[in-house]
């Protein structure tokens, strides 16, 4: 079965980079060879495009890059048996899946939110099935987003619980979870032997 690592963090943390050295560690260790980075961000404007090209000039050319905003589980199921998979990032994913469900947030029935609550943590399990199935070695990157103020409006409080659900159903699946500070990795979650 494949081993899943997940890697929090806030913003800036340096998640991204410790996420690519744990994948160069595994590349250089073991009889995977072929390395899947699964990105789940759109570039919608122009800082998300800096944003895309300092991710893309950190990692090697050799990595495939897959892109995979609004299909991750489709894009997964295509990635060989026995492969490293670098999926980055969760709460991107998690905020795609959201807006494709619905993109008006004000007003929300508690019905409606937890029909979209339902099928995003849904698509996480059946990710997370994947990668189980099919015997691949995952890091996943997602921020930390419960450690901050209280977003004021109703679709930044139902993104937080959301993203935290998803991180609790990743972190408890996972075999070993790293919280990332300030660059520095603290492990939280050690894997068994």
């Amino acid at each position: 079965m494949g081993n899943i690592v997940l890697v929090l963090g806030g913003a800036r943390s340096g998640k991204s980079g410790f996420a690519q050295s744990l994948i160069s560690d595994q590349e250089r260790h073991c009889l995977r060879t072929s390395v899947f980075y699964v990105a789940t961000a759109g570039i919608e404007d122009d800082e998300m495009a800096r944003r895309v090209a300092r991710h893309r000039a950190d990692r090697p050319d050799r990595w495939k890059t897959l892109e995979a905003q609004n299909d991750v589980v489709g894009t997964l199921e295509e990635i060989p048996s026995k492969s490293i998979v670098l999926l980055d990032c969760v709460t991107m994913m998690v905020t795609n899946l959201m807006f494709s469900r619905r993109t008006e947030w004000d007003g929300l029935s508690m019905e409606d939110e937890r029909s979209v609550e339902q099928f995003v943590l849904g698509e996480v399990d059946r990710m997370l099935e994947v990668f189980r199935r099919r015997d691949i070695s995952a890091v996943l990157v997602s921020n930390e987003v419960g450690q901050g103020l209280v977003p004021p409006y109703p679709l930044g409080r139902i993104f937080r619980d959301i993203a935290g659900w998803a991180n609790q159903r990743i972190a408890k699946e996972a075999d070993s979870v790293y919280l990332i500070t300030a660059g520095i990795p603290q492990i939280i979650k050690e894997a068994t032997s």
